[in-house]
């Protein structure tokens, strides 16, 4: 039978922080971003900025999707690109 804490989500390493960069980083509808992510105590964190909501949303699905179990904390700011 498993242990209690066998059932736990495991902590967020830095290759999984990796992971999550790369397929950020390499994702088309993330361009002119700036998103770093960090392995901290419980969860990925995702830090930087993108230009509007639909993008921030579409990181944190994308995140979500290529982490794993680990839990992932949205830390990034919106911020608007003026027209030209």
């Amino acid at each position: 039978m498993a242990d209690a804490s066998d059932m736990s989500p495991r902590r967020p390493t830095a290759e999984t922080a990796a992971t999550v960069q790369t397929y950020l980083s390499n994702s088309p509808s993330l361009t002119d971003t700036h998103i770093r992510c960090e392995a901290a105590d419980d969860c990925i964190v995702l830090r930087g900025y993108v230009s509007t909501y639909s993008m921030k949303h579409t990181a944190r699905v994308l995140a979500e999707g290529v982490s794993g179990d680990s839990r992932i904390e949205d830390r990034l700011d919106v911020i608007p690109i003026p027209p030209k």
